[in-house]
């Protein structure tokens, strides 16, 4: 069963320089697809793209919004 989260996660966007909350797979301000996602692990914000595989799993378990990030991105 997902675990409920309160933390969005982030996303930055290498672009334009803009941080938004959620993850997403585009930039809002820009249109990029040029973004790294920021999210808790462990009590500390840190780049999704530098996670092991079983926590990739994880953060795809938990209830997130619709649209946030492909199964693609997080694997």
């Amino acid at each position: 069963m997902p675990v409920p989260d309160s933390d969005p996660g982030f996303t930055s966007c290498a672009g334009c320089g803009a941080t938004m909350r959620e993850l997403r797979e585009k930039c809002l301000q820009c249109g990029a697809d040029s973004v790294e996602g920021l999210a808790r692990i462990t009590q500390y914000i840190s780049r999704v793209s530098g996670w092991n595989r079983g926590k990739r799993a994880e953060l795809r378990e938990r209830n997130r919004n619709e649209g946030a990030f492909s199964t693609g991105s997080l694997s």
